[in-house]
């Protein structure tokens, strides 16, 4: 029960401080000769939060896809102080390491 409601206060302080960080911002990831456009935004990695207690379980389907989407953003949300403490923890290194994503050094 306990986890239940940390896991809906980490949900609920996450929308919170993404709502108070900046819009979503578009990087270009090149890719050998391709260049791709990625629409950096936190919420997409929502399903992902539903992770982060359970460490035993495996992400999901949905979280996977986002976060390997989302993986050229990472180092700007490290470096927002208003998201950095859901992205620069072990709960968040367990998800990345899991969806085969290389945590960022930035």
């Amino acid at each position: 029960m306990k986890k239940s409601f940390f896991a809906l206060d980490v949900v609920a302080v996450m929308t919170t401080a993404m709502l108070l960080s900046e819009a979503p911002t578009v990087v270009a990831v090149a890719l050998a000769e391709e260049q791709l456009w990625v629409t950096c935004n936190p919420f997409e990695l929502i399903p992902c939060m539903e992770r982060i207690p359970k460490y035993s379980r495996p992400p999901s389907k949905p979280c996977y896809s986002k976060l390997k989407e989302q993986e050229p953003c990472l180092c700007r949300y490290l470096e927002d102080p208003k998201l950095r403490r859901f992205f620069n923890n072990p709960y968040a290194t367990f998800v990345a390491s899991r969806c085969g994503v290389s945590y960022p050094k930035c």
